[in-house]
């Protein structure tokens, strides 16, 4: 049978329009994901739970797209000129 609840939610889903890649595309959206990150950086990143700090994020439709993210995230702290430089930067490849 159907879920009354999962239908709503996907209509609504739909509704929205669930591309995030743009403020312009879906404002809706955009401002749930934002007031969520502000909740989750409020309850994990402080202590007071009062005002929240710094923070940046985004919510990613599954987890092989996750993992691409951190794998870049992770490479580009580790060397904050791999964008710039490239990453054959070596004069003795493996390869």
């Amino acid at each position: 049978g159907v879920d009354p609840i999962a239908l709503a939610g996907e209509w609504m889903s739909a509704t929205l329009n669930s591309n995030v890649h743009t403020f312009e595309v879906s404002p809706t959206l955009t401002e749930i994901e934002k007031s969520c990150l502000e909740k989750i950086a409020r309850c994990w990143l402080n202590d007071d739970g009062e005002e929240a700090p710094a923070h940046d994020g985004l919510f990613v439709p599954g987890g092989s797209i996750s993992n691409l993210y951190s794998l870049l995230l992770a490479r580009d702290r580790m060397d904050p000129t791999i964008r710039q430089k490239g990453m054959d930067r070596s004069t003795n490849p493996l390869v």
